[in-house]
């Protein structure tokens, strides 16, 4: 039985770095907004319901027609009900998709120790979904967040300005979570600090109540039948 651990914290933090540690350490790693953009790929429901709730002016010139993501950023980030709206059609189809991959994984896979899962999800405090999680992990770099952001390209500074608003503070992501790493140093130190962790879910997953969220908080949460 998969034992989850939540990978999140704000913007620009580095959480796909700490991600990708743990899966060359042996997690598998799910990612949330890649499984968001598949959702929204040209062609699928997923981008036909969003064209429906935002209009044509959110898709790009291209051929075929392509989800405009910083049009759509600028639309749902200046207005709380487009977002909730927007979540209301991506984020289902992301959980389920996750849990589509646990129980496969459960089913087919034989590692040669605990089977850990690694979910990389930034609003995971903030849609309540670290009830799905066994350990949630917060990816933290406190005053160096904004000299990150301000080399990110495709996002205009009152946009970052918004997705930061709709996520909790730095402050509280660390007091609601199980582990802290802190990645305000550079790659060394976030390694050394993923290995640590990975020391600690080995421990924690081989003991005999280990990973009790999947299934069963998937299923009362609704994210899996």
């Amino acid at each position: 039985m998969p034992f989850v651990l939540g990978i999140t914290g704000s913007i620009g933090c580095g959480k796909s770095t700490v991600t990708r540690l743990l899966g060359e350490l042996g997690a598998l790693t799910l990612d949330a907004d890649r499984l968001a953009r598949e959702i929204l790929a040209p062609g699928t429901p997923g981008l036909a319901a969003v064209v429906a709730r935002f209009g044509p002016e959110i898709l790009s010139a291209a051929t075929p027609a392509q989800l405009d993501r910083r049009a759509l950023a600028e639309r749902v980030f200046a207005d709380p009900a487009a977002r909730r709206d927007l979540e209301a059609i991506v984020h289902p189809g992301v959980y389920r998709a996750m849990a589509e991959a646990l129980d496969h994984w459960e089913r087919t896979s034989r590692p040669d120790g605990p089977c850990i899962a690694a979910l990389e999800i930034p609003l995971l405090m903030e849609t309540n979904a670290d009830a799905l999680c066994d350990l949630i992990v917060v990816v933290a770099c406190g005053d160096r967040q904004w000299e990150r952001l301000a080399n990110r390209a495709g996002m205009s500074g009152t946009s970052l300005r918004r997705v930061m608003e709709q996520q909790l503070p730095e402050a509280e992501k660390r007091l609601r979570a199980h582990w802290v790493i802190d990645n305000g140093g550079g790659p060394e130190a976030a390694g050394w600090q993923a290995r640590r962790l990975w020391d600690e879910v080995l421990r924690r997953a081989g003991a005999r109540d280990a990973g009790r969220a999947w299934p069963d908080r998937w299923r009362a949460w609704g994210a899996w039948p």
